[in-house]
């Protein structure tokens, strides 16, 4: 893999030759601090004359980087070059801005993190790699383990969160075909480039559905046996419409399945084209007044289960997104939330909310207890972008992080500014079988061993900052299989991702 750095100076010094070359930088984000850093160190940062961005920029007549930020019409006259360096749609971007300085006569460079000649010596490289896919990492993590994992009071609860989106339903049907469950994403994904591990697929448990209680059951068993305490369901709750609801009421209807669990309530819109944006919206979450008191209707039944995970007597409830509603609209939510769980015999919630937005500010602005890591959410910034080597499928949308960097420099322990914070963990993060033609994130490196060490170093943390009734630690995922995160076993890593957990759990134990 090759860092961003090395691509950018690369493609600059490329572009530098004429040393009166004026330079405008396109983009006011992470890409153009990149970009002017690189060009400090090229020490051609007095050739940069100005800042471009888009015409409805917040930015537009504002400095950065003491340079005037202007709109790309009004640049074309000052620059030889202009090089543009936005990470975010970065592609639809490039081609509108190479379009435009095509048509004025000024020079662009595309600072792509996956612009590079596929070599006949690629391609083959690429074609041994598909011919080794599928082949298992270490036989060893094949056995299962022959011993359970015998919990004491004093380790930590590990919660791994659960996605209920493995059997039919109507909406899945009507959007994506007939049949459709989370395994047709998993399923018809290929590798992108040599490493890229792709297609992820099920070992022990299989290609399941979820109307099986047996499936639930085996879930459990496996879980219990590595030392997952229990589980957090994904709730799709849309101002009054649920979907995806029936693994959960099967749950409830088991008992005999002994497994903890909280709800995390997934209360983004539900988009088409998994972006959780407004484009395409299948659901849209509309929270009138009346309906906190639906919601809390809806949910109650799961509260008052014996197995629902309490904090001091409070059921555990998690929200993913707080900027769904305006501060003040959410705090009122939460507040009624919490009445109604008075009212109904508990001495209120314990709500967290995850670290997908707003993590820079205390949860109780929010109302909430406390905000919970959600992985890859909260730790993306601790890690730098990279470009895969060799061949590269051309019609590949997305970005590289280097995971294994992140875990071996320790960045994951930077402290948050949050007041209270849960921590979380990966397994790993690939979602190009959801977005790989329309903007995948990988965290590449990351392995069974990797995932461990991480995961020992928050046990730790936890241990040493929470008292023994919040000693909670997440994990993304139990079977997140489009995301690439997942404990579930798979055909090449076996067992191995269990076996870390319990290993980590046992060896922070004093």
């Amino acid at each position: 893999m090759v860092t961003e750095r090395e691509q950018i100076e690369k493609a600059l010094q490329a572009c530098l030759k004429e040393q009166d070359t004026r330079i405008g930088i396109y983009g006011t984000g992470k890409g153009a601090d990149a970009v002017y850093q690189v060009l400090q160190d090229l020490l051609c940062a007095d050739r940069l004359q100005l800042i471009i961005d888009n015409d409805a920029s917040m930015q537009i007549g504002t400095e950065k980087y003491g340079k005037k930020v202007c709109k790309l019409k009004e640049a074309v006259d000052s620059v030889d070059l202009i090089v543009i360096g936005a990470r975010i749609y970065h592609f639809e971007v490039a081609e509108r801005v190479e379009r435009f300085c095509r048509d004025h006569d000024v020079a662009a460079v595309v600072l792509d993190p996956f612009a590079h000649n596929n070599s006949v010596e690629d391609k083959l490289q690429f074609l041994e790699y598909l011919e080794e896919m599928g082949k298992k990492e270490h036989s060893q993590f094949f056995d299962i383990a022959q011993s359970d994992f015998q919990r004491r009071e004093t380790d930590a609860k590990l919660i791994a969160w659960y996605l209920p989106q493995y059997y039919e339903i109507e909406v899945n049907n009507h959007y994506y075909g007939k049949g459709f469950t989370e395994w047709t994403n998993v399923t018809q994904t290929m590798p992108q480039f040599c490493g890229h591990y792709q297609p992820q697929i099920p070992y022990d448990v299989g290609f399941y559905t979820l109307t099986n209680p047996e499936v639930l059951q085996r879930q459990t068993v496996l879980a219990q046996k590595y030392g997952i305490y229990g589980f957090s369901f994904y709730y799709y709750w849309f101002s009054g419409q649920r979907i995806m609801e029936k693994p959960l009421q099967l749950f409830l209807e088991h008992k005999e399945i002994q497994m903890p669990f909280c709800l995390t309530w997934a209360n983004e819109n539900w988009t088409s084209k998994w972006d959780e944006g407004s484009n395409e919206i299948i659901y849209e979450q509309r929270l009138r007044k009346e309906d906190d008191g639906y919601f809390m209707e809806d949910i109650l039944p799961l509260l008052k289960d014996g197995r629902y995970i309490t904090i001091d007597g409070k059921p555990l409830l998690i929200i993913y997104r707080s900027d769904m509603f305006c501060q003040e609209r959410f705090c009122d939510m939460l507040g009624n939330f919490r009445r109604i769980a008075a009212e109904n015999g508990f001495p209120g919630l314990y709500i967290m909310i995850t670290t997908a937005v707003n993590s820079e500010s205390a949860a109780e602005k929010w109302g909430a207890d406390a905000f919970v890591e959600l992985p890859p959410h909260g730790v993306a910034k601790h890690s730098e972008y990279l470009t895969p080597k060799g061949y590269l499928n051309p019609n590949f949308r997305g970005i590289v992080r280097d995971a294994a960097a992140m875990i071996e420099n320790r960045s994951y322990l930077a402290k948050p500014k949050g007041e209270t914070i849960f921590r979380g963990v990966m397994t790993s993060f690939d979602n190009t079988p959801r977005k790989g033609m329309t903007g995948a994130t990988i965290f590449y490196g990351l392995k069974p061993s990797l995932y461990k060490r991480w995961l020992k170093d928050v046990l730790l943390e936890s241990k040493e900052n929470h008292r023994l009734e919040e000693n909670f630690v997440f994990i993304n995922a139990w079977n997140e299989w489009a995301e690439g995160a997942h404990l579930e076993p798979d055909i090449k890593y076996g067992y191995a991702y269990l076996q870390a957990t319990m290993e980590a759990l046992e060896e922070v134990r004093e």
